[in-house]
C-alpha cells in the first residue's frame, strides 16, 4: 500500500461505512482522527479493516416487511486517550435493519458519564427531527407522528431529559439540554432506558468480544447473503 495515501484509504473505508457498513463505523471514526499524522499502527489497522471487509463481502443489510422505527443511542465516556473526549453514536432501525447510523467523537469534553450520554442524546435527537420530516413526506410509516423513542443505557440521562431545570454544572451544554427537553415536551421524541446487553449501538463506540460484536451486527440487519435465501 506504499502508493496509496492514508487519507485515500480511510476515505474509501468511509464511503463503505456511510453507505452499507455500520459494523465498521467505530473503526473508521477512530482512523479518521489521524489523517494529518498517521503512524505505522494506524496503517496496520487500516489494512485490518480492509481484510474484515474482504472476509464479510458476502454480507449485506437486510430488511423485513415492517414499518417499525426505533432509535438506539449510546456514548463511550472519555474513550479517546489523546484529548479525553467521548464518542457518541446512534443507530436508527426500521423494518428490521439499520437505515441511519453514526459514530463520532464529541466536540466538547464531558466531565461525567451522564454528560457524555446526554450529548449523544442531543446528536441523536437532531437526527430524529430530520428523519421524521423526511419519512413523513413519504407517508410510509404511520407511527412516525408519534414520539420516536430513543433508547439509552444511562438511567440518569433519561430522567435528566424530563427535568425542568438545568443544574449549574451543566451550563456548558445548556443548549443541548434545552433542545432535547424541548423535543421531549413537544412529543417529537422520548428517552427510555435499555439494558446494556441489548445496546445495539455498542459496536459503534468500542471494540467488543467477537461473539457480542456479531450478535449486535446481526441485529442491525447485516447478515450473509445465503442466510437470507434460506
Amino acid at each position: 500500500m506504499e502508493k496509496i495515501s492514508y487519507a485515500f484509504a480511510v476515505g474509501s473505508l468511509m464511503y463503505a461505512q456511510v453507505c452499507t457498513c455500520p459494523d465498521i463505523a467505530f473503526s473508521v471514526n477512530a482512523l479518521g482522527r489521524y489523517l494529518s499524522d498517521p503512524g505505522l499502527g494506524h496503517w496496520k489497522f487500516v489494512k485490518k479493516v480492509f481484510r474484515y471487509l474482504q472476509g464479510t463481502k458476502d454480507h449485506m443489510l437486510t430488511y423485513k416487511k415492517s414499518d417499525q422505527l426505533q432509535v438506539i443511542s449510546y456514548s463511550d465516556f472519555v474513550d479517546c486517550l489523546d484529548d479525553r473526549k467521548s464518542t457518541s453514536d446512534f443507530v436508527f432501525m426500521m423494518a428490521g435493519g439499520a437505515i441511519s447510523w453514526k459514530s463520532v467523537k464529541q466536540t466538547l469534553t464531558a466531565s461525567s458519564t451522564i454528560e457524555a450520554e446526554y450529548v449523544s442524546c442531543y446528536e441523536t435527537t437532531c437526527q430524529v427531527v430530520w428523519l421524521k420530516n423526511l419519512i413523513s413526506g413519504f407517508h410510509i410509516v404511520e407511527s412516525i407522528s408519534r414520539p420516536l423513542v430513543i433508547y439509552c443505557e444511562n438511567i440518569a440521562a433519561m430522567h435528566f431529559s424530563q427535568n425542568n431545570r438545568s443544574s449549574t454544572r451543566s451550563k456548558h451544554f445548556d443548549i443541548k439540554f434545552l433542545f432535547v427537553r424541548e423535543k421531549v415536551l413537544d412529543f417529537h421524541t422520548r428517552i427510555e432506558h435499555i439494558a446494556k446487553e441489548n445496546m445495539l449501538a455498542d459496536p459503534l463506540t468500542k471494540d467488543l468480544a467477537i461473539g457480542v460484536f456479531q450478535k449486535h451486527v446481526t441485529h442491525m440487519g447485516v447478515v450473509k447473503f445465503f442466510d437470507v435465501l434460506g
